[in-house]
């Protein structure tokens, strides 16, 4: 059984993902139809950041030990074009991406799952919002394999 721990807004200080619990977890909550900017720490060297507009929310992760070869936003998969990390209406009205998704965190054992939970929108083609709904995003380490060092 995975069996998470969910921390509050609070700003927490965990330790490296080295000695971090695989059942510990950073969860970010919000409501999709109002403008935010939330940070909270995941580790001693990470940092999950949750920010936009009922038009446009973006997740990004970052650390101050960033590994070679990774974008400054450390779960951005694509140089062009729509990425998972966004959470755009028209993402939903078009089926681009299911409302949850899973994204790995480029060089580092955690994983972040963005889930849109009972999205409502108005608006129509390039002009959609959210007019309700809620964004929960969770950083958690992830598990180990069997017989993995």
């Amino acid at each position: 059984m995975n069996r998470r721990i969910v921390l509050s807004l609070l700003a927490v200080s965990l330790p490296a993902w080295q000695s971090t619990a695989a059942d510990s977890s950073v969860e970010i909550r919000l409501p999709l139809n109002t403008a935010a900017d939330v940070r909270k720490p995941i580790s001693s060297t990470l940092t999950l950041r949750v920010f936009g507009a009922p038009d446009s929310f973006e997740v990004e992760v970052t650390s101050t030990k960033k590994p070679s070869g990774c974008y400054n936003n450390l779960i951005w998969e694509t140089a062009h074009g729509p990425d998972r990390h966004d959470v755009m209406p028209w993402h939903i009205v078009r089926g681009f991406y299911p409302n949850l998704r899973c994204v790995e965190v480029c060089g580092y054992p955690v994983e972040v799952c963005i889930d849109i939970l009972s999205p409502e929108i108005a608006g129509a083609a390039e002009d959609e919002y959210f007019t309700g709904g809620e964004l929960r995003v969770t950083a958690f380490e992830k598990p180990k394999a069997h017989g993995a060092e």
